[in-house]
């Protein structure tokens, strides 16, 4: 993502993990910087594992409301 041109990395907050078998879910925030704009989003990723390599990864990502689309939501 860093090679795109008008973007940044990602920056992760980790809010928790939950492990079962050979499974593991990953979720929490993240801040995206495209095209000189920030946006929020909330992030879900999950991971199956096959001995020690990741045989799968389903990644699900939702953008933030602004405090703008929030208060507009309020007041409609």
């Amino acid at each position: 993502m860093a090679s795109m041109p008008g973007s940044e990395p990602p920056k992760f907050t980790v809010a928790g993990m939950i492990a079962d078998g050979d499974s593991v879910v990953c979720y929490g925030d993240m801040a995206m910087k495209a095209q000189d704009e920030e946006g929020s989003y909330s992030y879900c990723d999950i991971y199956r594992f096959a001995g020690d390599k990741v045989a799968e990864l389903r990644s699900y990502v939702v953008k933030q409301k602004s405090e703008g689309e929030r208060d507009q939501a309020a007041s409609a």
